[in-house]
């Protein structure tokens, strides 16, 4: 939905949560995004019409707050939240804050147990980090930040959020784990002895790979009774409504959730979930291969284990580690002799890398391979983006996302024409920038 389709632009808060086919919910988005409602009934015909056509079980809610117009398909039915359940943990800080329970200017040092795999950028770095509540509950929002999400849920305690939750009258919005407590339980899948794992030892461990985890991750993300949350598209949407409205905290507070609420990292496009066919879960963004490809890597600590990283492999050996790339021709090409070995320090990334690409459509490869060919070259035309001094001051302040943005689809450009012609598709909305 896009201010081209509809013509006239209007604010709107939307909530989206689509689940595939026969599975219960595995996907959420919340956006807020500017539509026109040259008839609320032709828009909701074209909404649903767009619903329906998608492979998978969808709710919506949408509300022009001007005026009051809604649209509603399934808009109560529960759903998982994911990491929009982090919202409600963030409105009890700063209501904590406002009561005098909680300093967001305060420093918590971050301890090894604290870290959290998935989201977030904590994790990354060496513990003992001092960061601010306010820092803290910046990431769990702006970047999906698994690791502050679980030091604000310690901080402000799970009872009290769902509390709070029922207080304003919200029957079936609930926070149900802590994300270490999720993944903990991702690894009983793989074996239930794992169900002593210390928060520490699930991190380190990072998510259990292998053939037969895929059709387990599918069901588990499908069971009720394993979602980090629940709720529905009109409650969280109502939610969304009530920090707009300043009505869940002050008006200064409520106004400083909202510029955290907009800071978003991931707000280009909505993720899609993984999908099965024919015995196969197909991964259905760049996100999501992202996603795959991390949780077969090693991390940063393991990296320094010299045992695990000398690895020696014969020219045969490292032909069939890696037969999913022609990894045998390429060797060919530059010279390499098959009597010759090599040293490789993450032999199980090879490994899973075949599995993904194998359960990738090939069409999600090829963006995937042309977004990273034009983040890394996209350096490479700075001088001419210099060339033309008003088209870059355009993009800086408030436009500093769309620079960025802009940056990388730069990398065809040969002229400051060409660049001026980009700019302009971006500008217009013509452009998808990430699948190009």
């Amino acid at each position: 939905m896009t201010k081209r389709r509809f013509g006239r632009r209007v604010s709107a808060v939307v909530l989206v949560l689509a689940r595939v086919r026969p599975q219960p919910a595995v996907a959420v988005a919340a956006v807020a995004f500017s539509t026109a409602c040259g008839g609320a009934p032709s828009l909701e015909r074209t909404i649903r019409r767009e619903l329906e056509a998608l492979e998978a079980q969808t709710t919506l809610y949408a509300k022009h707050l001007p005026s009051g117009r809604e649209i509603a398909l399934r808009a109560d039915e529960p759903v998982n939240t994911l990491s929009i359940i982090k919202i409600p943990i963030m409105i009890l800080a700063y209501r904590d804050a406002e009561a005098g329970r909680l300093d967001l200017d305060e420093r918590y040092r971050v301890r090894p147990e604290d870290m959290r795999r998935g989201s977030g950028l904590i994790q990354t770095f060496a513990p003992g980090v001092e960061l601010t509540y306010r820092d803290i509950i910046t990431q769990m929002i702006i970047t999906s930040d698994n690791t502050a999400t679980d030091i604000m849920i310690e901080t402000v305690g799970m009872d009290r959020v769902n509390e709070l939750l029922a207080e304003l009258g919200y029957a079936e919005t609930r926070l149900q784990f802590r994300t270490g407590d999720l993944f903990r339980r991702v690894w009983e899948l793989a074996d239930p002895a794992n169900a002593s794992l210390t928060d520490r030892e699930v991190f380190e461990r990072g998510f259990p790979t292998g053939p037969e985890m895929a059709d387990k991750y599918f069901a588990f993300e499908g069971d009720a009774n394993e979602w980090l949350g629940r709720t529905t598209a009109r409650e969280m949407s109502r939610i969304l409504e009530q920090i707009e409205n300043g009505e869940v905290a002050s008006r200064e507070h409520c106004d400083e959730m909202l510029g955290i609420l907009r800071q978003q990292f991931y707000d280009s496009r909505l993720q899609k979930p993984a999908i099965k066919r024919g015995g196969k879960v197909y991964y259905g963004s760049l996100m999501d291969i992202e996603k795959q490809l991390a949780m077969c890597a090693m991390r940063p600590q393991e990296m320094r284990d010299v045992d695990k990283t000398y690895n020696k492999f014969s020219h045969i050996e490292l032909c069939e580690l890696m037969q999913h790339s022609g990894f045998s021709q390429y060797l060919s090409n530059i010279g390499i002799e098959s009597k010759e070995s090599a040293i490789v320090m993450q032999p199980e990334f090879f490994q899973n890398l075949s599995k993904i690409l194998e359960n990738t459509p090939i069409d999600q490869l090829k963006d995937y391979m042309r977004f990273h060919i034009t983040s890394k070259l996209a350096n490479h035309l700075l001088g001419v983006l210099r060339t033309d001094a008003r088209i870059v001051n355009s993009y800086r302040g408030q436009h500093t996302k769309e620079a960025f943005q802009y940056q990388r689809l730069a990398k065809s450009a040969q002229t400051p024409a060409e660049v001026q012609t980009l700019v302009k598709a971006l500008r217009t909305g013509r452009v998808d920038w990430i699948v190009l």
